[in-house]
């Protein structure tokens, strides 16, 4: 027993060190709700943190589209290029933005949804956005137009 505690705290020690130049990230404090409805032009909640993620935020669109935020220290192994070929290995169409943060990668999940991975130093934002009576292209300029302004918090 004393050892698995010994072995816990090590990795706890491991942990902390690796995490401890991550700043908490507050992704309801990336948009807000003028600059939401201003760009996507439709009435717009105020951002609730998701309770399903802890590290996530929405915002309503229209009565019942939906614009979700998610932002927190990238993992080791969340590398854009790896992750664009498993989006198209698993028949997800994704393309790579270019001039949105360090990296930014769009991909179409289908049903009217767009979802943008951006990256910024060390921090990673997942953008995913359905906006009602919007279409798939003008979603994608619209989104781009809001991830520039959320980065630019960081």
């Amino acid at each position: 027993m004393q050892k698995l505690i010994v072995v816990a705290s090590v990795l706890l020690l491991i942990a902390s060190i690796c995490f401890a130049g991550a700043k908490t990230i507050d992704p309801c404090a990336l948009l807000t709700k003028a600059e939401v409805q201003q760009v996507l032009g439709k009435d717009v909640s105020d951002p609730k943190p998701d309770p399903k993620n802890g590290a996530g935020c929405v915002f309503t669109v229209g009565g019942y589209g939906q614009l979700s935020l998610i932002a927190r220290p990238a993992a080791a192994d969340e590398i854009p290029d790896k992750m664009v070929s498993e989006f198209k290995k698993h028949g997800i169409k994704a393309e790579e933005i270019k001039g949105v943060g360090d990296r930014a990668i769009l991909t179409l999940p289908g049903f009217g949804m767009v979802q943008l991975n951006l990256f910024k130093g060390p921090t990673y934002v997942i953008l995913t956005m359905m906006v009602p009576g919007v279409t798939e292209e003008k979603a994608k300029l619209l989104a781009q137009k809001l991830a520039e302004k959320a980065l630019s918090r960081l």
